[in-house]
Order: structure tokens, then sequence, then C-alpha cells
């Protein structure tokens, strides 16, 4: 499963911000970055997927936080709710954390 992760999660990019659906995709990179986080907290230092899941984390949040501040209000009336989540950690709680 580990493997197949990276082709089935790549991250994704916005052809028309100003498209009210296709605008999505802007906060979809932000919002997986900010989950995949969330799932290898929960994981033990040690798991063979933590590593997996943080380098995805990472790639999303890459290509996610420079469309979180993009000029079009179809993303940013929205889409740096997900940016906050992301870089504060917020709801990710590392008291329940396994170690």
């Amino acid at each position: 499963m580990a493997e197949s992760l990276p082709r089935r999660l790549a991250p994704v990019g916005v052809a028309d911000f100003a498209d009210g659906q296709l605008a999505h995709f802007a906060g979809l990179n932000l919002s997986r970055a900010w989950m995949l986080q969330g799932i290898a907290a929960a994981l033990a230092d040690d798991a063979p997927r933590r590593s997996t899941l943080l380098g995805l984390a990472d790639d999303h949040a890459t290509a996610g936080l420079p469309d979180a501040v993009h000029p079009d209000y179809m993303v940013s009336h929205w889409a740096p709710t997900f940016a906050l989540y992301l870089l504060s950690n917020r709801g990710l709680s590392t008291a329940e954390r396994h170690t």
C-alpha cells in the first residue's frame, strides 16, 4: 500500500482559478496535507508508512500554500482556512499519538 500512495495521492493543479468548481482544487492540496499530517501523527515514530505520509503531506503543502493566497475570490475567500489548519496543526492532537 505504501508504494501506491504517492501515485494515488499526487498533488492536483488548478486549471482555472476563476471557475467556481475547479477552484476547489486549490484547497484540496491543503486539506490533504493537513489530513496526511494527522494520520502520520497517530502512527508510531517507527511505523513504516509514517515517512511516506509525511512526504506526501509536504508535497501537498508545497503545491497548495501558494494557491491559498491567490487573488481570485473563488479561492481567497476560503482556501486560507485550510492553510491555517495545516500550519497550526489545528485539530491534530499529539496527546493521542501512538509512540
